[in-house]
């Protein structure tokens, strides 16, 4: 999935607005254009056009685009389908913007 973002957007901005997700599987990020930041559990990282960034299981993470003027455009990279082949429907109980029931708050 390519994902565009905005100048100066986060990914799944929350009501506190900590942007940050969990999930049962493992994400690549692949920036595609622009540059910004990954958080991977509680370290941020640079990126700009080229760079990888990989996101293990269960652990939080937020893309964000840091250029005011300029567009960035990520590409995620899953194995989504094969975790949800395995778990069944996890996404619905532990996404926190659901507030699914097996949700857990940083």
């Amino acid at each position: 999935m390519i994902r565009l973002m905005a100048p100066a957007s986060a990914r799944n901005l929350h009501e506190a607005k900590i942007a940050c997700t969990m999930h049962a599987h493992e994400t690549l990020f692949v920036i595609l254009e622009g540059e910004g930041e990954v958080l991977v559990g509680k370290i941020w990282g640079k990126v700009k056009k080229g760079d990888v960034a990989f996101v293990p299981r269960w652990i939080f993470h937020q893309t964000k685009n840091t250029s005011a003027t300029d567009g960035m455009a990520v590409l995620a990279i899953t194995d989504f389908g094969f975790t949800s082949a395995v778990l069944g429907d996890y996404d619905a109980r532990t996404r926190l913007a659901t507030k699914g029931p097996d949700a857990v708050d940083q």
